[in-house]
């Protein structure tokens, strides 16, 4: 028998129908399943939605929103940027100086500067270079130089000491990078020597997943 028809017979409102129809299961002992089965459950949820003043309708969209990423913030370059260019386009390593890594360079300074609100000091790019000239790879030199700013920028030109806490700061980062800006400042250099480069024992100092391989 249609299953259409048993609903229409044997119950008198859809409480009933749903309550001993469907949920006791005596609509399917006494129909063919296959049947008016695709119209019972399309009447059933058509009345829902209209009972319940389209809150379905409304769901999808709740969802979308809910699983939708949040858009990621559009990055201002800081007033800094034309010094930054100039103090990149000094650095004294002839690998540094190519305009593929000058951009690069650049990007990356604009960007950790932006994301944290840093204003930009002179000396930041030599440390940006001394990363780069270890890595050659824009995300880890990212990660990296961001993990190391971290720690120097609170205390960069700290006037109120002659001591140099910065150096200190940085040597207990890592050793490697320590010794690297040490060197320069004994020898009243830049802070990266051309050709001086950190030992790879000297990574392991980095926190983990930091350094692409």
């Amino acid at each position: 028998m249609d299953l259409k028809q048993v609903a229409v017979d044997r119950y008198g409102s859809r409480d009933e129908l749903i309550q001993r129809g469907i949920w006791r299961g005596e609509l399917y002992r006494y129909t063919d399943t296959d049947k008016g089965r695709g119209w019972l459950w399309k009447v059933l949820v058509a009345e829902e939605q209209l009972n319940s003043g389209h809150k379905y309708n409304k769901r999808p969209k709740m969802h979308v929103r809910r699983l939708t990423p949040p858009a990621l913030p559009i990055l201002t370059p800081p007033l800094e940027k034309p010094v930054i260019e100039l103090d990149l386009g000094r650095l004294n390593d002839s690998e540094l100086l190519e305009p593929k890594v000058q951009k690069i360079l650049l990007e990356l300074m604009i960007r950790v500067l932006t994301i944290h609100n840093w204003t930009y000091k002179q000396g930041f790019h030599e440390l940006l270079g001394t990363v780069w000239l270890q890595l050659r790879e824009p995300h880890s030199t990212m990660t990296v130089f961001e993990k190391l700013m971290e720690q120097v920028v609170p205390i960069f030109y700290d006037e109120s000491s002659r001591d140099p806490p910065q150096l200190q700061r940085v040597g207990q980062f890592s050793p490697g990078f320590g010794r690297v800006v040490q060197d320069g400042v004994q020898a009243g250099r830049a802070l990266v020597p051309t050709g001086h480069h950190v030992a790879e024992d000297d990574l392991r100092h980095l926190p983990q997943n930091t350094v692409q391989r």
